[in-house]
């Protein structure tokens, strides 16, 4: 890994990419250009794991994560959601496995191993720059955030995971595709079946905070210096919708009417209350 290696005559860069399904394609759009104009600025074709020391994502954005600390080109990642999207997003054919999860879950993980290597894990020296992966452990009720820094606490306990498992956990949005079940140790050594869901269900949908986190705080391994002189971060979202609702339709609103909407508006606020943290 090269996070630390960074230069010292520039400040460290993070990266954080949020989630949103198929709406990954707007932060691999805009990271087709940031690749671009930054070879361009330098006069060298580098990959973006050669310019950030950290890269973070949620959800949609932990496949790019995942892609970009490989070594991927941006153009590549953004063909995933092209080529494998509607493969991907094609409902249950089974009429009574639709009332748990709409989607199947084999397409996308046929196609996440295909992209990252079903051998590649989590502490794999293929992986070329520092990720951060966040996913919600459903068992244990509690978010988990995934790294391949060595001098993170869990990193032996998770290591060995393999990465496509991983970034499959941070997808696995509710009512949209069935759990992950990873084998995790404890720190006794004990292991367990756990079910992960979408790291979109939590606080961080936005992972920016999370990011800066895992970046400065020294208990988190790393413990960077901050400041606009050694820190630099580049947050991609995938858009942001706020709900309105009808004048005098909120009073007809059924209990399934308003679980969708709580989720998506606890979603928005809380990238709202991230945003306005960062800044």
């Amino acid at each position: 890994m090269t996070a630390d290696t960074a230069v010292s005559s520039r400040p460290r860069r993070l990266l954080s990419i949020d989630g949103g399904g198929l709406l990954g394609l707007i932060p691999a759009e805009a990271l087709i250009l940031v690749e671009q104009q930054l070879n361009q600025l330098t006069g060298t074709s580098k990959p973006l794991c050669d310019r950030f020391e950290l890269i973070g994502g949620t959800s949609t954005g932990a496949i790019l994560a995942a892609g970009l600390a490989l070594g991927m080109k941006a153009a590549d990642l953004a063909s995933f959601y092209l080529d494998y999207g509607k493969d991907i997003f094609t409902k249950e054919w089974f009429l009574p496995t639709r009332l748990w999860h709409s989607y199947p879950s084999g397409p996308l993980i046929q196609h996440l191993k295909d992209k990252f290597g079903e051998s590649t894990t989590l502490g794999d020296s293929k992986l070329k720059t520092q990720i951060l992966i966040v996913s919600k452990n459903a068992t244990q009720g509690s978010d988990w955030f995934f790294t391949n820094n060595p001098k993170s606490k869990f990193f032996k306990n998770n290591a060995s995971l393999p990465l496509w498992q991983v970034v499959r956990a941070s997808t696995a949005a509710p009512t949209y595709f069935p759990p992950q079940t990873i084998t995790v140790t404890d720190e006794k050594g004990n292991t367990q079946e756990n079910e992960f869901i979408d790291g979109g269900v939590s606080s961080y949908n936005n992972p920016a905070l999370q990011v800066f986190l895992e970046a400065t705080v020294q208990e988190y391994g790393n413990g960077w210096p901050v400041g606009v002189d050694k820190l630099l971060m580049m947050s991609l979202g995938t858009g942001f919708n706020s709900i309105a609702i009808d004048e005098g339709k909120a009073a007809d609103y059924e209990i399934l009417d308003w679980a969708k909407y709580m989720v998506k508006e606890l979603m928005n606020e809380a990238n709202l209350q991230q945003n306005v943290l960062m800044h």
